[in-house]
This record gives C-alpha cells, sequence and structure tokens, in this order.
C-alpha cells in the first residue's frame, strides 16, 4: 500500500512540476476527442451478426416444380458439404428460390461465407435464364436505411429512366452499400400472334421468330488486320423503332414474303411485374389521386455511419435545379433513419450533459467549489478518451454506448 502511495505521489508531483506538458497533454486530448466524435460512425443500435446465410436464386417465369427441380436441389447438393451447419432449409416458389443455413454459434460467419460464395458459384449446370444468385449474411442492418419515391406527370418509360440514373448516382456515395429500385415498368414489344392469320398462310411460330432474329443480331464476323490496325468485326442488325419491325418481311412456303404485321399485332407495352408502387397527391382533398410511382430503397453496411449518407443522397435529390432530373418529377423521402438516430442520440447526450451539470451544482453547493470543478474538469476528458477508444476499437456511437458512458459517470463522479 505504502509503495502505491509513494508510486502515486512521485506521478503528482511530476505533473505539479512539469505542468506545461501537462497542459499540453490536455489540450491535445480535447482536440483528439473532438476529431473523433466528429468523425465516429452513428447509428441506432449496435449491429448484431446472426450465424445465418440466406441464397436467393431468381428463375423468372419458373414454377415451383421447376425451380426445385432446376435450382434448388442442385444448390443444396453443394451446400451440404460445408461443415460447421445446424440446419439447411430450402424453399422453392414461382421464380424463385431461398436457401437457409443456420450455423454453429462457434462458426467463423466470415470464412463460412466465402465458402458458400465458392460453392454456389461452383453450379454451371443451371438454366440460362436464372438470375446471379444473392448471398447475405443476416444481420440487423439488413433493412434499407432511406427510402425515396419518384413520380410525377411523367411516361412510364421516362420515370424509369430517371430512377436508372438516380440509382447510379445514388451508389457511388460514400456509406451506400446497394440500391434496389421496385414498382418499375421495363417497357417490352409485345408480339400477339393471329392463329387463323398463321394457319392461312401455313406457318408457324418458330417460323416468325427466325424472322424477327435473321434481321436483328448481334454476332461476331471475326477479325481483320487492315495497313497494320487490328479490326474485330462484328454484325450489327437492330431495329429502329416499332415500325421497322411491323415490317419485318416474313418467308411464305411459296416463295413470296408478307409483313409481320399482317399476322400479327406489333406493340409497345411494359413488363409485368409483381411489385406495383403508387403514392397519394393531395392526400386530404377534394383531388386526391393516386399517381404510379417508383420506390427507391438504400442500403449501407453494418457498423457503419448512417448520418452521412442520409445527408448526402438529400443532397442529391435536393440538387433538381441542374436539369439533370426532367420537369414534373417529384421526389419524396418515405423513410429515413437517420432522423430518429440523430433525435435518439441527441437525447440521450442531451440527459448526459443534464445530469453533468446537475452533479456539478450539487457537488458546489455541499462539497465547495474544488470539488465541484474537479468533477467536471473530469467527466469531459473521461468523454474525451472514451470517443478515441470507439474510434480506434471500430466501434460505433449508438445509444448503447452513450447509456454505458452514463453509468461510467456515476461511478467516476464517486471517484473524482
Amino acid at each position: 500500500m505504502n509503495s502505491t502511495n509513494n508510486a502515486l505521489g512521485r506521478f503528482s508531483s511530476l505533473c505539479i512540476n512539469r505542468y506545461r506538458i501537462v497542459y499540453l497533454g490536455m489540450a491535445l486530448l480535447v482536440i483528439l476527442g473532438l476529431y473523433n466524435y466528429r468523425t465516429l460512425a452513428r447509428e441506432s443500435k449496435p449491429e448484431v451478426v446472426f450465424p445465418k446465410i440466406k441464397i436467393n436464386v431468381n428463375y423468372p417465369g419458373a414454377t415451383p416444380e421447376d425451380v426445385e427441380l432446376l435450382v434448388t436441389n442442385k444448390l443444396e447438393a453443394v451446400l451440404s458439404g460445408i461443415e460447421d451447419v445446424e440446419f439447411l432449409t430450402s424453399s422453392s416458389m414461382a421464380g424463385r428460390s431461398e436457401v437457409q443455413m443456420d450455423f454453429f454459434p462457434e462458426a467463423d460467419i466470415d470464412e463460412k461465407i466465402g465458402e458458400v460464395t465458392q460453392a454456389v458459384l461452383s453450379v454451371n449446370d443451371l438454366p440460362e435464364e436464372v438470375e446471379s444468385p444473392s448471398i447475405k449474411v443476416s444481420t440487423t442492418a439488413n433493412r434499407a436505411f432511406m427510402v425515396l419515391s419518384l413520380s410525377g406527370d411523367l411516361a412510364p418509360s421516362e420515370l424509369k429512366s430517371t430512377a436508372d440514373l438516380l440509382m447510379d448516382e445514388l451508389l457511388y456515395l460514400d456509406g451506400v452499400s446497394d440500391v434496389k429500385i421496385s414498382g418499375d415498368k421495363s417497357p417490352e414489344i409485345r408480339i400477339t400472334v393471329d392463329q387463323a392469320r398463321l394457319a392461312e398462310f401455313n406457318l408457324t411460330a418458330e417460323n416468325l421468330v427466325q424472322a424477327v432474329n435473321m434481321r436483328h443480331k448481334d454476332t461476331p464476323a471475326g477479325d481483320a488486320i487492315l495497313d497494320g490496325v487490328h479490326y474485330y468485326i462484328r454484325v450489327l442488325a437492330s431495329y429502329g423503332d416499332v415500325n421497322e419491325l411491323r415490317k419485318t418481311l416474313v418467308p411464305l412456303p411459296g416463295g413470296n414474303v408478307i409483313f409481320l404485321k399482317d399476322i400479327a399485332r406489333v406493340e409497345e407495352t411494359y413488363k409485368s411485374t409483381a411489385n406495383y408502387s403508387r403514392r397519394s397527391v393531395n392526400l386530404g382533398e377534394d383531388n386526391a389521386v393516386m399517381k404510379a410511382a417508383i420506390t427507391i430503397s438504400l442500403y449501407r453496411d453494418g457498423g457503419t455511419d448512417i448520418i452521412g449518407p442520409s445527408r448526402a443522397v438529400k443532397a442529391v435529390i435536393g440538387d433538381t435545379e441542374s436539369g439533370r432530373f426532367p420537369d414534373g418529377l417529384d421526389i419524396q423521402v418515405l423513410q429515413d433513419d437517420a432522423v430518429s438516430v440523430q433525435e435518439d442520440l441527441d437525447d440521450v447526450l442531451g440527459n448526459a450533459i443534464s445530469g453533468l451539470l446537475i452533479v456539478v451544482i450539487v457537488l458546489y453547493l455541499f462539497l465547495g467549489f474544488r470539488e465541484a470543478f474537479i468533477a467536471a474538469l473530469i467527466i469531459p476528458f473521461s468523454l474525451f478518451f472514451s470517443f478515441i477508444a470507439l474510434n480506434i476499437a471500430g466501434m460505433t456511437f449508438n445509444t448503447m454506448t452513450l447509456l454505458a458512458m452514463i453509468i461510467a459517470l456515476g461511478l467516476l463522479v464517486d471517484n473524482a
């Protein structure tokens, strides 16, 4: 005990004799603490990673039976060989296959995501119509932190092109990991064959497909070297508009030809979709209407800041006078988790400051100025040190860490 007291005494004497160095250290701690406080990633609650991996594969137009036979069974075959799997469940539905892998808690989920990705990519005999698989670890951060709605007096094609342009810009923002669009209508050209006319000319649907493909192609045709320059040659033939498609020549068995429009109806339309998005305009008024809209959902990686990306997104969508967006476009923010996160953090931080002031006042009234001054000085410096430690440890500034600080402050005041 005496040796401990002697060591503390010598340290105190050193600080008193070298007070300029102490002042410099205190100033450095304040600067670093304020800097780390401003750069700390903010979120409402810390991310929790569950030992689960979900694999989703889209197979448009396929029946549940086809999805199970051609996709799900093949995925299960390669995934069943991975170790530390507690449960492997799958679901096959129309146009979609879902596989979920539950691992034991002691499994290294970062290592397992690599093994799962490698196993899924090794399946090379899936149907051509199958889209790229989506492989995600189940976490509390697997939800959109911001949702936008695009609407206005625009054609569906113009609204979709604007949404695609906006999505490309948002993907380049720091902190935004993924952007998804729903409710959009993709344009397509639909050819409806008149079966009676088809039989009249002794044709089949395959004849029409061949005629269209002969006119619309993009195929390599070799290469050539001219004047020392190597050229790659491609055969490009495409339709300029739907009228050109209507005038496609279809050969008849007798040697004559007819136009495609003579035996089929060719029209511009939009692909069928399972997701529709609509937004109310002038809600609560007599002229209230529902307009078609496109929903844009933005995602971030877990454990990253939420305030900065939200501000960046609002800066992009608020720049409507730059001419990048068409007139009449209306962009609304339907969900912004950053607002509630900032409010929660402000509330907890305000309570902490209020508690600090009350403690200082009580100490001043009952113990005197010296004790109150020491407590008021120690508490901020302890918080600055905590901000530095949080940043070094890669932790976020959230309600959990703030509550822990408040509890620690109570113990700190007693010691002070």
